[in-house]
C-alpha cells in the first residue's frame, strides 16, 4: 500500500464509467469521499455497504456482511485496485484510497 498502482489521471469515460457501474464499487467510492478516511478495512467497507443496501427496518444479518466482504475482496477491490483508486492489501486486510477526481465527479453528479 505505497501507492504505487497509482495510475488514474488519465481514465477516459468509458472507463470511468466500467468502474462505477457495479453499485458496490460506487459506494466503496462514496465511503472515502463522505468519510474523508484515506483508510479502511473491508469490514468498515462491507458494513458500510451493508447499511446502504438495507431498507430502513432491516438490520443485515452477518452471513451477508461476509458475503459482501467477500465480494469486495475477490471482485471489486481488484478492478479498482488495478486503475489506481485503491491499493488493497489482502494480507494486511486495508484499503488505501488515491483520490480520484474523474470517479468523484461523476459521482456527485449522478448519484
Amino acid at each position: 500500500m505505497d501507492g504505487h498502482n497509482v495510475v488514474h489521471a488519465d481514465l477516459s469515460a468509458d472507463t470511468v464509467y466500467a468502474i462505477l457501474k457495479p453499485r458496490r464499487r460506487r459506494l466503496v467510492v462514496s465511503y472515502f469521499m463522505e468519510t474523508s478516511a484515506e483508510t479502511a478495512t473491508t469490514t468498515e467497507l462491507a458494513e458500510w455497504i451493508a447499511q446502504h443496501e438495507a431498507t430502513p427496518d432491516d438490520r443485515v444479518p452477518e452471513p451477508s456482511l461476509r458475503t459482501i466482504a467477500v465480494t469486495l475482496t475477490h471482485t471489486h477491490f481488484p478492478v479498482l485496485d488495478e486503475n489506481g483508486v485503491i491499493d488493497f492489501s489482502f494480507a494486511n486486510d486495508r484499503v488505501e484510497y488515491h483520490a480520484c477526481p474523474e470517479l468523484e465527479a461523476h459521482l456527485e453528479l449522478h448519484c
